[in-house]
């Protein structure tokens, strides 16, 4: 592929926030990559538009802060060179359990549902568990493929 130089920037100016990244092959001598974005971001919620993949990927997304101890958050993609689904919309949010516990939910327009619960254990040690399920193949017997995941991680900051 030959060696590529990658740039991006970005400028903000009153919770504006417009950005840019292009990917240039010297070999070839062409833009290889490029992509842009714009928001608006406020202490208590945040709105971006990107344009990804050089320009084939579309996404729009909505952060907000509801209250000290809730967020909740969408996000909507298009992408322009997929042959099925058009626009992926996912919601979600997290709530604070306490000052080290949080619990996270999100969906997605195909129905897989995704949970995740986080507790700091000590200073520097913090475990994870999540789930997703396919909310459409709840009741099938023997799914093809694996329907639902489960996974746990565990961190160790020193």
């Amino acid at each position: 592929q030959g060696p590529t130089v990658t740039a991006d920037t970005v400028i903000g100016r009153d919770g504006f926030l417009l950005g840019a990244e292009a990917s240039y092959n010297v070999t070839e001598g062409k833009v290889t990559k490029y992509a842009t974005a714009v928001g608006f971001s406020a202490p208590e919620y945040a709105v971006t538009l990107h344009g990804l993949g050089n320009m084939s990927t579309f996404a729009a997304s909505y952060y907000h802060r509801v209250s000290p101890d809730v967020e909740a958050g969408a996000k909507a993609v298009y992408d322009t060179k997929a042959t099925t689904a058009g626009v992926n919309l996912e919601v979600g949010a997290k709530a604070y359990l306490d000052a080290a516990a949080f619990f996270k939910a999100k969906i997605n327009n195909s129905g897989i549902l995704a949970l995740g619960y986080t507790q700091s254990l000590r200073p520097g040690v913090k475990a994870s568990f999540g789930l997703a399920l396919d909310t459409q193949r709840l009741n099938d017997i023997s799914p093809a493929g694996p329907a639902h995941k489960f996974g746990a991680s565990f961190v160790f900051e020193g």
